[in-house]
């Protein structure tokens, strides 16, 4: 007896459906997240900045500036990555980026006295605590919607609306922050949060990375 080839293509097109599915969230949950997470992250790091270096303008505008600086330099990061590399190359660099973002978070010290120069500017020193205790994170974290969104593209489906979950996780943060997290949790178990959440993260990636469907061949048109 000879079996049909439709009972052969069924499963075959069920686990293609699977897969999609599970690569379609793990999408939403990178992106999701990271959003999440870079607005927590901005608010976590001024909260520990202030016991050093107080809160004056002098401190919160190179905070600012900092996180600003950082969102360009992740978008630039994205555009290139996202251009020039294939998304299983680029997808091992972001990779590879989120377990340094990991360490960085895990190794930073507790107590940020003992990187205060009172011979350096405090704008400039605001900035230098920055890049060692939050630079790496948030670089990662500000490459993630630009760059996801660009290999969901690659797919052949619409991004568009991943703009959307990103939006609404950062502002999930923005309110989850001052009204449930700083009240509640302390700044250890902050840091200890943050560390765990960019490995589910990082975590988040592998499906997407390692599941991948081609990308959609352009249409050929034929003469008529």
């Amino acid at each position: 007896m000879h079996s049909s080839p439709a009972l052969h293509a069924a499963p075959a097109a069920s686990i293609e459906r699977l897969r999609d599915s599970v690569q379609r969230w793990a999408f939403v949950a990178a992106i999701g997240l990271s959003a999440f997470l870079l607005f927590s992250l901005e608010l976590l790091a001024g909260r520990r900045v202030l016991p050093v270096f107080g809160g004056a303008p002098a401190v919160w505008a190179p905070v600012l500036c900092f996180f600003t600086g950082v969102l360009f330099v992740g978008y630039l990061y994205a555009h290139v990555v996202g251009a020039r590399l294939s998304l299983r190359a680029g997808g091992l660099i972001q990779l590879a980026v989120a377990a340094a973002a990991v360490g960085v978070a895990v190794l930073t010290p507790a107590h940020l006295g003992s990187l205060r120069v009172s011979e350096m500017p405090a704008a400039l020193n605001v900035l230098l605590v920055l890049g060692v205790v939050a630079g790496g994170p948030a670089l990662l974290l500000a490459t993630t919607t630009p760059l996801l969104s660009s290999w969901y593209a690659a797919r052949g489906d619409d991004p568009w609306w991943l703009f959307a979950v990103s939006n609404g996780a950062s502002f999930l943060a923005l309110l989850a922050y001052p009204l449930l997290i700083e009240p509640s949790i302390g700044l250890s178990a902050q840091r200890g949060l943050l560390a765990a959440g960019l490995a589910v993260y990082a975590a988040s990636l592998i499906p997407i990375i390692f599941g991948a469907r081609p990308a959609a061949a352009p249409a050929v048109q034929t003469p008529s």
